[in-house]
C-alpha cells in the first residue's frame, strides 16, 4: 500500500474542525482525478496548470480551519510565509528543502522550507515568502512562478500562522547553483516528489500529541517531520496526487538500479550528492 493510501485511512481522524463556508465563497466544481504514476510525473506547463487549478479548487471547496490562538489576551496572530519550491533536478520533479543552521535559536538543525516572519515592509504574505527564499537560498523572486497560497497552519505555540506558498522555479536545475545563506541555512537539498509519494523510508507520527497523523521521511540521514511534514502531506494529498498513486513498486525497482531518487544537496561552502 502506498503512503497516500495508508494516510487516507486515518485522515478522517486527523482532520481538524472546519468552519462553514462563507456566504460569498464561490462554488468550484471538483476536478477529475485519477491515480498518478510517479515515474511519469514531469513539471511541464500542463502539470503546473493542473496543480494551480487543484490548489484553487481545494481552497474554495475546503474552508480554512479556525485555529485557536493561544497567546496572551492582549495580542493576536503573527504571520509567516514559507515557499514550497517545485524544481526539476536530474530530470526528477522535486521539492527544495533547507536544513536550518544549528546556531539558530528557533528550530535550529531542523529541516524546513525557506521562509520566515512577515515584515512591515512586505506587501503581502507572498512577498514575505519570496523575500525570505531569496535571502536564504539565493533564488531571485523574478525566477519564481507563484501557483497559489495554501491554507495557513499554526506553529507549535499557536501564536504564529504559517502560510505555505506553492511555487515553481524552472530556472533551478542543480542545487549546486544555489547560494545558501550560512547565517540561516547549513544546507539546501532536493527530494524527488516520487520518493515522497512512494513512501520510502517513511514512518508516521501523532502530530503534537493529537489524533492528527502525519508522515515522517528520512532522506540522506535527515528527518522530515513536524510542520514541514504536515505541509508536504497536504501538498501530496491535495495537489500532486489527490487520486493516490500507482506503479510505486516499479518506480522503487528502477531507483534501486539507477541514481534516480538520490538526495542532491548544497552547503554554503561545498556541494555534494549522496545516495
Amino acid at each position: 500500500m502506498s503512503l497516500l493510501s495508508r494516510l487516507a485511512l486515518v485522515r478522517c481522524l486527523s482532520s481538524g474542525p472546519r468552519s462553514p463556508p462563507g456566504p460569498s465563497a464561490p462554488v468550484q466544481p471538483p476536478l477529475p482525478i485519477s491515480p498518478l504514476d510517479p515515474g511519469t510525473l514531469q513539471l511541464d506547463s500542463s502539470t503546473i496548470s493542473l496543480f494551480t487549478s487543484r490548489l484553487h479548487s481545494h481552497i474554495h471547496r475546503h474552508p480554512s480551519t479556525p485555529w485557536r490562538y493561544k497567546g496572551p489576551d492582549n495580542t493576536t496572530w503573527r504571520h509567516a510565509g514559507i515557499c514550497i519550491p517545485l524544481v526539476t533536478i536530474d530530470d526528477d520533479p522535486s521539492v527544495l528543502l533547507t536544513l536550518r543552521s544549528a546556531k539558530l535559536r528557533r528550530h535550529g538543525g531542523e529541516v524546513s522550507f525557506p521562509g520566515g516572519s512577515q515584515d512591515p515592509g512586505d506587501r503581502d504574505i507572498v512577498d514575505t515568502a519570496l523575500r525570505e527564499t531569496e535571502e536564504e537560498v539565493g533564488i531571485p523572486r523574478v525566477d519564481v512562478t507563484v501557483l497559489g497560497v495554501l491554507h495557513p497552519l499554526p506553529d507549535r505555540s499557536h501564536t504564529i500562522l504559517i502560510h505555505p506558498v506553492l511555487c515553481h522555479v524552472p530556472t533551478v536545475s542543480s542545487v549546486a547553483s544555489l547560494s545558501p545563506n550560512a547565517t540561516e541555512v547549513s544546507e539546501v537539498f532536493s527530494v524527488p516528489l516520487a520518493h515522497l509519494l512512494c513512501g520510502r523510508d517513511v514512518r508516521t507520527e501523532e502530530f503534537r500529541g493529537s489524533s492528527r497523523v502525519v508522515p515522517n521521511w528520512t532522506v540522506g540521514g535527515k528527518r522530515i517531520w513536524g510542520l514541514t511534514a504536515w505541509v508536504l502531506q497536504n501538498l501530496l494529498q491535495d495537489i500532486v496526487a489527490p487520486g493516490g498513486t500507482v506503479a510505486c513498486d516499479a518506480w522503487m525497482a528502477r531507483t534501486r538500479t539507477t541514481s534516480s531518487g538520490a538526495l542532491t544537496s548544497s552547503t554554503p561552502s561545498s556541494t555534494s550528492t549522496t545516495s
